[in-house]
């Protein structure tokens, strides 16, 4: 991203003439690794632009995921070459009943992506930044005010100027200046094939990701290709997971030969395809419990009946391990139990449940809730693990791949996923719901339910709010 600063004095930059394509002509040197440039302006003051490549300026917040996983799929790719006007690719999901937009800083994205909407749409753009006139005058939809932002207005979208994680937050009403720009130019970024000439989209998984995580992914991507007509797949290999299991299961396709470089989008970024997406119109609809398997669904019908029957049941969700040696942020932040147990305990008297049904992979909340609240709790079997076994970083699914190989991790990797969705499917029938944060088990329970819940409670939620 390309930002604004005054114009360097005793120095010598490459030299550009502001006016329509200032941005693009920058972006000519930095491919060749410059980062500062003088803009001459025949009409103004003459300014100074900064490249800061966008994974550097995200990883400035503290709300920026340190993982290993981002290091090697960073959120935001460079973008150091789109077509503004070529409106073939954009997407204005992220617009989606919105009237206006407000923008604290005029940078080389905001600025682009006003143009764009004062173009190609009917909404209104306000900056607090005046520098905003030296590129698009005032106009009666274009206005500069310093005024704070509505935060209670959903119809505004506001943009900030620093890192903000909007998936991993229940308000889509804000997002930071990147992740606008990202999500306009997602499509464009992924190639620059005609859109006429492209049939499929293949996705190559990390092959850290779980299930859950997976089909969340998928689905969002599935649901926005097929608004531009194509199919999406899944790069043959490419999960932790067998392809005849994702077949078997689930909705999910494995790319086959006819996908090819002449016909074919190729997502190799995960993570910036899933995080775009999630904050997309479509983010509550990603999966469908019909979409399993029917013999699977029966089975798992009648293992919910034989084990729950007609009691009331309190649904816990308490995800630990590789999200605490991952560092999870925001609302993906994992609780601790002595955070958790209190606040379980508060639902179980207040509404007199019959029993709790607990999800968790975390050998140290298991043995905590327990203790806590011994034959009123039903554990689903799972395989469970320690914080104390992973490495720093260290995720599951690289200590399965690390101590299992060949037919025994294929075996392994089939039962503990069927496990999984047994665990995920018993606690969407559950009559209220308490889960410890965001995560790949959290989305597939809500989706299961579809708003059946009587309640249910977040818990990093929450943790955020007592610490503010």
């Amino acid at each position: 991203m390309l930002q604004i600063i005054p114009y360097p004095e005793k120095v010598s930059y490459r030299k550009i003439k502001h006016g329509p394509n200032v941005f693009h002509d920058a972006l000519k040197g930095v491919l060749q690794g410059e980062k500062f440039f003088q803009v001459i302006n025949p009409n103004g003051d003459n300014y100074g632009l900064h490249y800061v490549a966008n994974i550097d300026w995200a990883k400035k917040s503290d709300m920026y995921d340190k993982s290993e996983h981002l290091e090697n799929y960073p959120l935001y790719p460079p973008y150091l070459s789109y077509d503004e006007e070529d409106t073939s690719k954009f997407s204005f999901d992220i617009f989606h009943n919105i009237k206006k937009v407000w923008f604290k800083e005029a940078n080389e994205y905001t600025i682009v992506v006003a143009g764009i909407i004062l173009k190609h749409t009917d909404m209104a753009v306000s900056f607090a930044d005046e520098r905003i006139t030296m590129f698009i005058p005032e106009s009666d939809r274009l206005k500069v005010s310093f005024d704070e932002p509505d935060t209670t207005d959903k119809t505004l979208l506001r943009v900030i100027d620093s890192f903000y994680p909007t998936p991993a937050f229940k308000d889509n009403n804000q997002v930071d200046q990147i992740f606008c720009f990202h999500h306009i130019f997602f499509f464009q970024g992924l190639t620059d094939l005609p859109l006429d000439k492209i049939k499929y989209a293949e996705l190559v998984i990390v092959k850290d990701e779980g299930i859950g995580s997976i089909l969340s992914c998928y689905h969002l991507l599935q649901k926005y290709f097929k608004t531009y007509g194509i199919t999406l797949g899944i790069q043959p290999g490419s999960s932790r997971y067998p392809d005849e299991m994702l077949e078997k299961y689930f909705d999910l396709r494995i790319s086959t030969p006819d996908f090819n470089e002449d016909n074919t989008v190729l997502i190799v970024n995960y993570f910036a395809a899933w995080f775009v997406r999630m904050a997309g119109k479509d983010r509550d609809s990603q999966y469908n419990i019909n979409s399993l398997n029917p013999t699977f669904k029966k089975e798992m019908d009648e293992y919910a009946q034989a084990v729950m029957g007609s009691k009331r049941m309190l649904a816990v969700l308490l995800r630990g391990t590789d999200f605490i040696t991952s560092g999870m942020a925001a609302l993906a932040k994992p609780v601790t139990a002595d955070f958790a147990i209190p606040l379980i305990k508060q639902w179980m008297e207040e509404d007199s449940y019959d029993g709790i049904v607990l999800a968790t992979e975390d050998e140290d909340m298991l043995s905590a809730m327990r203790e806590a609240f011994g034959n009123k709790l039903i554990a689903i079997s799972q395989e469970r693990f320690s914080v104390e076994k992973l490495g720093s970083n260290e995720t599951i699914a690289q200590l399965e791949q690390n101590s299992l190989s060949g037919e025994k991790y294929h075996n392994h990797i089939v039962d503990i996923t069927v496990n999984y969705f047994y665990a995920v499917y018993l606690l969407s029938k559950c009559e209220s719901f308490i889960y410890s944060n965001l995560c790949g088990g959290e989305r597939l329970t809500h989706i299961f339910n579809d708003g059946k819940y009587k309640k249910e409670l977040c818990l990093s939620e929450l943790a955020m709010q007592n610490s503010q």
